[in-house]
């Protein structure tokens, strides 16, 4: 399985750098794209966000956003639950990221999608998050897009 952080999946509905090579990752991938149900929130805020900023036209996070959900409810985009599992993967993350030397500064919503991941034991990490990719790393995940971005 292959899972997609927002800082990547993003990339694949708003154009920016860096979209082409996620295209292409997707494109060679046989299974969904897979993320956790915290990416509902985290793409309506972050699509709403470049909206604010000018870099999307006005209206257009929701034609985003519309597009995103129906990517869900047609099975091309698999939403994972935050359940009980999750949150006790993600609480080993966060200890983990803040005993290592260096330590990794986690975001909670990072910790989340890591623990989702290592929770349905996938194989591939793909992130755009520098720290995110450190911590996948150090999980023994295979992280992508390749270095360097």
């Amino acid at each position: 399985m292959t899972y997609w952080d927002t800082s990547a999946l993003f990339k694949l509905y708003v154009t920016e750098p860096g979209s082409p090579e996620l295209f292409q990752i997707a494109a060679e991938t046989r299974e969904p794209v897979t993320s956790s149900a915290i990416i509902t929130a985290e793409m309506l805020c972050a699509l709403h966000r470049k909206e604010a900023d000018g870099d999307l036209g006005a209206g257009s996070a929701k034609v985003v956003y519309s597009k995103f959900l129906e990517d869900i409810r047609g099975n091309r985009l698999l939403v994972l639950p935050f359940d009980s599992e999750v949150a006790a993967v993600a609480e080993t993350v966060v200890r983990v990221a803040y005993e290592r030397r260096p330590r990794i500064f986690l975001r909670s919503l990072d910790a989340i999608h890591l623990a989702t991941a290592l929770s349905v034991r996938t194989t591939v990490f793909v992130t755009r998050d520098g720290r995110l990719r450190d911590l996948a790393e150090a999980a023994g995940l295979k992280v992508l897009p390749e270095r360097p971005y």
